[in-house]
């Protein structure tokens, strides 16, 4: 079976099919949520990654970098 759209061959069930004057057509499931016919399923949002900008802690075991070599 051939999407009606594209014309690529489908699998075993087609994504959706429509009844029409010349019998049932299937529907891939890109061309059926173009036009329509299915709902997009909702896309997982990756996770915002939270940036901080903190200076690390000096010790007194350190030495600035000004007093170095």
């Amino acid at each position: 079976m051939k999407c009606v759209k594209c014309g690529r061959p489908l699998g075993p069930k087609p994504a959706a099919t429509v009844q029409t004057a010349q019998g049932l057509s299937a529907w891939g499931p890109v061309c059926a949520r173009r036009a329509g016919l299915i709902e997009a399923k909702p896309r997982q949002r990756a996770i915002q990654l939270r940036t901080t900008s903190h200076r690390p802690e000096e010790t007194e075991d350190q030495l600035p970098l000004e007093f170095a070599a």
